[in-house]
């Protein structure tokens, strides 16, 4: 990478982190953009070249921060799993609840924005959280009517569930939530399955020929 695209992703870098601190801190509606590009160490007028403003600012932290939850879920499922689609799912939120439980900070910053996160890529030509769960559905035994709503009712679900019994204990503690949220996204998975995926021979596994 070229000397000038280097300072230019570290001065990006920088604003999105001190964005996260002061977010955290002071709350979204009281940083300002004068706030944020002192604390990264940049003129106020560099932040322009990054971002249109703070709500796109915040979008793109949003998506940078809930990419990588999404994908450490999904990495975490077992290799050569026979699970099917639903209870890939149910796995799957489970893995991001254990990542919000583990980090207070990021629940509280990304909870109730989860299902928004999906459709937001990080930075210009990045991948969508979206765009990760539709390629599992892909690979998935059954066609879906309208995959992406039943994607973000999944998220939006799970996010805010987990947000809320993290930090307030509402309306119960995330452990006797748990079981609710795992049946309802079983059942959201069936309502929006549609018939068997077709699949020829040269899709199954060399074990199945």
């Amino acid at each position: 990478m070229k000397k000038t695209e280097l300072n230019k992703q570290k001065k990006r870098t920088a604003l999105l982190d001190a964005a996260y601190r002061l977010f955290l801190e002071k709350g979204f509606a009281q940083t300002t953009i004068a706030d944020i590009s002192e604390a990264a160490g940049v003129a106020k007028g560099t932040f322009y070249l990054y971002f249109t403003d703070k709500y796109d600012l915040r979008d793109r932290l949003t998506a940078a921060k809930a990419y990588p939850v999404f994908e450490q879920a999904w990495n975490a499922l077992p290799a050569h799993n026979r699970m099917s689609f639903s209870e890939q799912m149910v796995f799957v939120a489970d893995q991001i609840l254990d990542q919000l439980e583990a980090d207070s900070a990021m629940t509280r910053f990304l909870g109730r924005r989860l299902g928004e996160a999906l459709s937001i890529s990080s930075s210009d030509g990045s991948d969508t959280g979206m765009a990760l769960f539709l390629r599992h559905t892909e690979d998935s035994d059954y066609l879906f009517n309208a995959p992406e709503i039943m994607i973000s009712l999944i998220i939006e679900l799970t996010g805010g569930i987990g947000c809320n019994a993290i930090i307030n204990g509402q309306p119960a503690p995330l452990e006797e939530m748990r079981p609710y949220l795992r049946e309802t996204i079983t059942d959201i998975v069936a309502r929006f399955s549609a018939r068997p995926r077709r699949r020829s021979q040269n899709d199954l596994p060399v074990e199945l020929l």
